[in-house]
């Protein structure tokens, strides 16, 4: 009986054992597969990494399980996402830093005819100056374009929970004489809405992401001599005729104008007040403006890369004289060019909160 005791004993202990033996082996296996999805959660900026990836998906998907397949699939996607915006800003720390804001304004103060670039982690809209504006989808984040009017008061406004800050600016007077077969020109105000109309239109329809290359800084468009700059009081023949929302520059007949970043062209036309003229959208409700041309290079719809040849300089429509009548328009309102010739909107981000 003691023998036989003895031997239950025994087997009772190794089972004992064995169980112990086993969870450890489970929890240390736990473990391992926690600290591995830990680190494959951590973001990943490496173009190079996350094409090996989706090769290594497409090369192996017929051995894959349905589920991991997926997983997988959506794990690339994200970080394919996540790179593609990052490679927009300036550098990595500075996308790391953006990317992880729950809002974030490029830049944060500006002046009258300003546009600035606003992000959200989650899609919405923003109520900005008694308009709607929508957040597009675009690699983790949520954009728009917010046009700051000529009209708008110096001070502290609140978008998200971000602080954007107008700063007063006084803008210098242009005077000009212009013919009474121009000025006749100005008072056909019924031709003028017409075209207007469609105008209005195609500056409406916009692609829903950045359709220019991450380091693809706006270019001038015309070599010429910039006689009028953006903001100007503008008085016809004496009469005040509002502000000049745009970068005149003088040229000769027949100077090409070239695009000044990636696009497609939404608009080419001879129009009656503004003579030959090209719209680019550049995606995101940002177009360039181009008009006054002598002759048109391109057709609507027609994509085009920064430096094409789109026209040549001219005088057409209301114009005193040969030159390229240059502007930003952001959701229909126009924006100086100055802020982004020779950057991107993603260059214009603060160093500081």
């Amino acid at each position: 009986m003691e023998t036989g005791n003895a031997n239950r004993k025994k087997i009772r202990g190794k089972k004992i054992i064995i169980f112990l033996t086993s969870l450890l082996i489970i929890t240390a296996a736990s473990f391992t597969f926690l600290n591995e999805s830990i680190v494959q959660s951590k973001p990943d900026y490496d173009y190079a990494t996350i094409t090996n990836k989706v090769q290594k998906v497409g090369n192996h998907a017929d051995v894959w399980s349905s589920k991991t397949e997926t997983k997988e699939m959506k794990f690339i996607e994200d970080q394919q996402d996540a790179a593609k915006e990052a490679s927009y800003f300036p550098d990595q720390d500075t996308a790391i830093r953006e990317m992880n804001k729950h809002w974030a304004l490029f830049p944060n103060t500006a002046v009258p005819g300003d546009v600035i670039l606003v992000r959200h982690d989650s899609p919405g809209t923003i109520n900005w100056q008694g308009k709607e504006y929508t957040l597009s989808s675009f690699g983790t984040g949520y954009y728009t374009y917010l046009p700051i009017p000529m009209s708008i008061e110096a001070g502290t406004y609140d978008i998200g929970t971000q602080q954007l800050t107008i700063k007063d600016k006084t803008f210098k007077k242009s005077y000009i004489t212009v013919s009474e077969e121009n000025q006749n020109i100005r008072r056909n105000t019924e031709r003028i809405m017409a075209d207007q109309k469609m105008i209005d239109k195609a500056r409406s329809q916009s692609a829903d992401e950045f359709l220019f290359s991450p380091d693809s800084e706006f270019m001038t468009p015309v070599e010429g001599e910039r006689t009028t700059p953006f903001g100007y009081t503008r008085y016809v023949n004496g009469e005040y005729s509002g502000s000049h929302t745009a970068i005149d520059w003088a040229a000769p007949t027949g100077t090409p104008i070239r695009a000044t970043n990636d696009g497609v062209v939404a608009l080419s036309e001879n129009f009656y007040l503004t003579g030959k003229s090209v719209y680019i959208d550049h995606g995101m409700d940002l177009f360039s403006q181009y008009i006054h041309m002598s002759e048109l290079k391109v057709e609507a719809g027609e994509k085009v890369e920064k430096g094409d040849i789109i026209g040549l300089v001219g005088s057409t429509g209301f114009s005193t004289g040969p030159h390229l009548h240059f502007t930003f328009w952001v959701h229909n309102v126009p924006s100086n060019p100055d802020m982004y010739l020779g950057k991107t909107p993603f260059q214009l981000v603060d160093e500081k909160d």
